[in-house]
């Protein structure tokens, strides 16, 4: 499935960055998996505010979290499944800390990382 973006910068404004232009009779079909990985450039910061909110005692394993964060990206993600499913295996795997996938807290970041599905009528 194929899908147009538009971009609008314009810094604080409700339409700032990237849209999906997504027909209403595919919104059913869709997920937010994909756009998980939609601006690759800022997969480093995402990854960082992603590990700061684990609770301090999974968080103390990824210390100092931005060098964990950088080392989780030395080897690409694929942009397939979750990226909580990806963070958490490469942090698993740089560490040996298994990190129970509820608690990578994709939820609690702020907007600048999350995707907002606006709809409009």
């Amino acid at each position: 499935m194929s899908i147009a973006l538009q971009y609008r910068f314009e810094p604080g404004h409700d339409e700032d960055g990237v849209t999906a232009v997504i027909p209403v009779h595919l919104l059913n079909q869709m997920t937010r998996t994909p756009f998980d990985w939609l601006v690759p450039g800022m997969l480093e910061e995402k990854c960082v505010a992603m590990i700061k909110t684990l609770p301090k005692n999974l968080r103390k394993h990824f210390v100092p979290v931005p060098e964990t964060a950088k080392r989780c990206l030395e080897i690409e993600p694929d942009f397939k499944g979750s990226i909580e499913e990806w963070l958490g295996t490469r942090l698993r795997k740089l560490t040996g800390e298994a990190i129970p996938l509820k608690r990578v807290g994709y939820g609690q970041l702020n907007a600048t990382f999350t995707n907002e599905l606006p709809h409009r009528r």
